[in-house]
């Protein structure tokens, strides 16, 4: 299908600072799928615990609108930022029940300096299915654009420590290349990619405690109490 616009979703996963040369991380394994998905009639769309969901009574010569994520190839070595996969929204002209809100959970898996660590995102969004006749609340070439738009990110609270540092994962917003973009625009009959992507960001470096001088007296009691043995020893041997 014809693709209009680029968007891409900056998510989770970068070794940021001195650490990016200090460790090497791997990511072993990237699934998602859509644990929830409401149309405006309350009910769910079809492919609930998939990585597709669709809606809608198509017209005729068209399909149902719908999401999908493909997953990124694994194993993924030192390559920041990463791409978790890619967000498609296929945008039919339908009529009935159509999509309101839909959340993508993203399951990732991948060792840190042989540290293993699983973590997982999810992804809110609103749909706005918009009539097929003007006047469009979007301009467009065609009759009429639909927006969706990332609400939230949310992340499991998930820290990982290796060799003293510790990692968490990181959460964006769209990225068109012009910015951070909360929403993009998909015309009617063509689909609207967006790329999600990964860095792991470092939260602290452990910091050995200072040393802390002994006072000087302290040195001066200590050497006292030394000659203070060695004459007793002189003592006993006489």
């Amino acid at each position: 299908m014809a693709r209009f616009g680029t968007a891409m979703i900056s998510s989770v996963l970068i070794l940021t600072g001195s650490a990016a040369g200090a460790a090497t991380f791997t990511i072993s394994s990237i699934a998602g799928a859509w644990d929830s998905a409401v149309l405006t009639d309350a009910s769910a769309a079809t492919g609930l615990g998939t990585s597709t969901i669709s809606w809608g009574d198509p017209v005729p010569g068209a399909g149902q609108s719908g999401y999908d994520f493909t997953a990124n190839s694994t194993p993924i070595i030192d390559d920041n930022p990463f791409v978790l996969g890619t967000f498609t929204h296929l945008n039919y002209p339908v009529y009935g029940p159509t999509l309101k809100t839909a959340n993508l959970k993203v399951d990732v898996a991948g060792d840190i300096d042989g540290t293993a660590f699983n973590a997982t995102t999810t992804y809110s969004f609103l749909h706005e299915e918009t009539p097929n006749v003007g006047p469009c609340a979007y301009a467009g070439t065609t009759v009429c654009p639909d927006k969706v738009t990332l609400t939230s990110s949310t992340e499991v609270d998930q820290l990982i420590v290796v060799g003293g540092v510790t990692y968490r994962l990181v959460i964006d917003g769209f990225d068109t290349g012009l910015g951070p973009l909360s929403y993009f625009i998909t015309e009617e009959w063509q689909d609207n990619q967006a790329l999600l992507k990964g860095r792991l960001e470092v939260v602290a470096a452990q910091v050995p405690p200072p040393e802390v001088p002994l006072p000087g007296g302290v040195w001066a009691m200590a050497a006292g109490l030394g000659a203070l043995g060695a004459l007793r020893r002189r003592r006993r041997v006489a």
